[in-house]
């Protein structure tokens, strides 16, 4: 039974279904071992269906990532319009829930960084990663910290975040990484500390 990650009511069924299906797989499995024919499989459909829409799994891959930044860039406008340290605490706390599908997401990103593949969801990620950074950076700045102290105050918090990931990946580090919860209030209010300078 597929786990429904993404709902994207804007990609076609066959599309959507076949991300899903990828991202599950990739869940319990390497990335490095994980087969379009495997992907196939999990998502039910022809193998002409599959390529109709990805060229290879890279372009899974990227339309995986694609998704999830689209998801997170609503949440995080949200959150930047309404301005509230406990929106912000329910916002990284939804991006600690599944550490193994953040541990997934980044072995795509290293994959497809490494091999800078010529296609339009890898363009299309990195543009949308791009603005997504610019929000947040501009955000900082409307709050008073200048161009190159916001870049690094925004760059510390997602440090922050990937450096809790790898750490709850290794077990010799796990208690200290214990209560989600925990976490992410200490990263949001890390976060409003360096970026939105509330007390």
């Amino acid at each position: 039974m597929l786990t429904p990650v993404f709902q994207n009511a804007q990609l076609a069924p066959t599309e959507l279904t076949i991300l899903n299906a990828a991202i599950n797989l990739a869940i319990r499995m390497s990335t490095d071992h994980l087969s379009m024919t495997q992907i196939q499989k999990a998502a039910g459909v022809s193998k002409a269906s599959l390529y109709h829409y990805f060229a290879s799994k890279l372009d899974v891959w990227s339309g995986i990532l694609l998704e999830e930044e689209l998801e997170r860039a609503q949440q995080a406008e949200r959150l930047l319009q309404e301005g509230s340290l406990d929106a912000w605490e329910d916002y990284f706390y939804y991006l600690t829930l599944h550490p193994s599908k953040l541990a997934v997401l980044q072995q795509m990103e290293t994959a497809l960084r490494h091999a800078n593949p010529d296609l339009e969801r890898y363009r299309a990620w990195l543009q949308q990663r791009r603005q997504f950074m610019e929000v947040m950076v501009d955000a900082a700045q409307q709050r008073g910290c200048e161009a190159g102290q916001a870049q690094q105050r925004v760059a510390m918090v997602w440090a922050t975040l990937e450096g809790w990931l790898r750490l709850h990946n290794e077990p010799d580090f796990r208690g200290l990484c214990a209560g989600k919860q925990t976490f992410a209030k200490t990263l949001a209010q890390q976060f409003a500390q360096w970026v939105w300078h509330h007390a």
